[in-house]
């Protein structure tokens, strides 16, 4: 069966956007009566039967609830890696296993300078429609380090790095409350970016004593906040 996400379900009907509409009539060759599955990023999947359409729009109504998520309380901050296809799989992953927000870093080792949300975006969205989720995590634009660590945000912070020191385990982080995490590129952060993370209140985590890819780092964080909560 089919997933689609739409703007709003009000009264148990919905429309689809153009893009989603032509792909549902001109390509999966669907029509009055054929069953979908749908969200409006709530959280809630609802199966549908499309009432009418047309490649511009399609309109739905939702026949019953099918499952409801829980919304994801981890936020993931991490520095693209040189390989797209390898930031992609981890934004692939990440979404199928769940997050909030994937915050793009620029930092002073980052392998890759600039990264254009488009490409991310779509490829979130169709790891989201093929596992059926109910919410779309946020990929925001990419920031520099000395830009996002300065934010005034009060939940939990924790940043991963190779420094030898004091660290919590995952284990040890409550995962029923929302956490940021920051990851860093495989060269690490520099000592100035991991001073500044700390005294922003970062606490140092550690992800075991092998040393990961980015894009495994990150998502071994996303894994154990959805099996740790």
């Amino acid at each position: 069966m089919n997933h689609f996400f739409c703007e709003s379900i009000s009264n148990e009907i919905g429309i689809l956007n153009e893009q989603d509409s032509h792909h549902a009539i001109r390509v999966l060759r669907l029509k009055e009566g054929s069953q979908i599955s749908v969200s409006a990023n709530d959280g809630r999947v609802y199966l549908a039967e499309i009432l009418n359409g047309s490649k511009n729009e399609l309109r739905f109504k939702c026949s019953h609830l099918i499952r409801e998520e829980i919304r994801p309380l981890i936020n993931i901050a991490i520095t693209p890696t040189k390989s797209n296809d390898r930031f992609e799989w981890f934004l692939e992953k990440a979404t199928e296993i769940g997050v909030a927000n994937i915050y793009p870093i620029l930092s002073a080792n980052s392998e890759r300078k600039i990264y254009k949300i488009e490409r991310g975006e779509k490829v979130i969205m169709a790891a989201a429609k093929q596992s059926k989720k109910g919410f779309l995590p946020h990929l925001h634009e990419l920031e520099k380090f000395s830009t996002f660590i300065t934010k005034n945000n009060t939940m939990p912070k924790y940043i991963g790095h190779l420094v030898k020191g004091p660290k919590k385990t995952l284990h040890a982080i409550n995962f029923k409350e929302e956490n940021l995490f920051l990851i860093g590129p495989e060269g690490d952060f520099n000592e100035k970016e991991l001073d500044t993370a700390l005294k922003a209140g970062f606490q140092a985590i550690s992800l075991g004593d092998e040393v990961l890819r980015t894009e495994t780092a990150g998502l071994q964080v996303a894994v154990a906040a959805a099996l740790l909560r």
